[in-house]
């Protein structure tokens, strides 16, 4: 599950690691059309994407 959603539902809902249970990483793109200017939610998306994923 998402850090970020395990968080969320952690609020409401007691979480447990199963052991051996199954793990992934799951990588994040953003595809943008330069010739279209972005929305605002895509220029955020970007800012947070750089922000917590810095290029390798």
């Amino acid at each position: 599950m998402p850090q970020h959603y395990a968080d969320s539902v952690s609020r409401r809902h007691a979480l447990t690691r199963l052991p051996g249970g199954p793990a992934y990483e799951n990588t994040i793109c953003a595809i943008t059309e330069v010739s279209r200017p972005a929305s605002r939610a895509v220029e955020l998306f970007l800012r947070l994407l750089e922000r917590f994923h810095p290029p390798r």
